[in-house]
């Protein structure tokens, strides 16, 4: 199935959110759509001491992104995910659902009309839209290695990014990392609930790499978090017999999904 390949990089969306500003995606899937970075022209910090201000800043947005480290393993996520491509909006993604469900290697993602399913035996990829399900043996999930927070302000320093934090209200707080002058990244930003301690939004802004300057054609990502677990009821989301079940040693669609086709693999 063609969209098969899109679900391949936003199956690591929590991901991508911490690392994309930061280091480069390292997964086929991720760097289908992000593509290969350039290498990019460091600014030397020389022997500046720190700005306190700017560390402090650092430090709370990589405490707000920090359930959204590669290396939680086990979280639920539900909420609404924006993908645009500007070079290519007619396939955009525009708040459509998204719920994410992960346990060590196995993991539940739902994305507007589609679903999959990724637990200990089997792989289930489900297509509302066309009434198609793919089954096959189970996938085995890249496990990205943890965020290097210790190491990441001279990096930053050096890439030319500063950090601001604005206040909607007495509630809402954004904290952003921007150089609008980047030649690949150019802006991460996190909204939070300062109240009830919680990240409610988290946005993504990069550069086309041919055409850096050209805003037309930026690649933006937007995920919108309206309940995050991170002790989630895995069982509740990990069964197939939903949707196939097993009849005379065969799969077949459950009675609810009896008209989708079943390839199995």
């Amino acid at each position: 199935m063609r969209i098969t390949k899109k679900i391949q990089w936003l199956l690591f969306v929590p991901v991508l959110l911490v690392l994309g500003a930061i280091a480069v995606a390292n997964t086929t899937g991720l760097k289908k759509w992000w593509n290969k970075q350039p290498e990019t022209n460091n600014v030397a910090t020389g022997n500046d001491k720190p700005d306190p201000v700017q560390v402090a800043m650092m430090n709370e947005l990589m405490t707000w992104l920090q359930p959204f480290d590669s290396s939680n393993t086990s979280y639920y996520v539900n909420g609404s995910l924006t993908a645009i491509d500007k070079t290519d909006t007619a396939h955009a993604l525009k708040a459509v659902p998204y719920t994410m469900c992960k346990n060590g290697q196995q993991f539940y993602l739902r994305i507007g009309q589609t679903e999959t399913i990724n637990n200990a035996n089997n792989y289930l990829f489900i297509d509302h839209a066309v009434k198609k399900m793919l089954l096959s043996d189970a996938q085995k999930v890249i496990q990205a290695p943890g965020l290097p927070v210790n190491q990441l302000y001279d990096y930053i320093k050096s890439e030319g990014f500063v950090f601001s934090k604005t206040v909607s209200n007495s509630r809402f707080q954004t904290i952003t990392m921007l150089n609008p002058n980047h030649i690949s990244y150019k802006e991460l930003s996190v909204q939070y609930d300062s109240a009830r301690k919680e990240v409610r939004k988290i946005f993504i802004r990069q550069a086309e790499v041919t055409d850096p300057m050209n805003a037309d054609k930026e690649k933006w990502l937007t995920l919108v978090v309206k309940d995050w677990n991170d002790n989630p009821e895995a069982a509740k989301y990990l069964g197939l017999q939903k949707f196939i079940q097993k009849k005379q040693d065969e799969w077949v669609g459950a009675p609810a999904f009896a008209d989708y086709d079943l390839i199995n693999q």
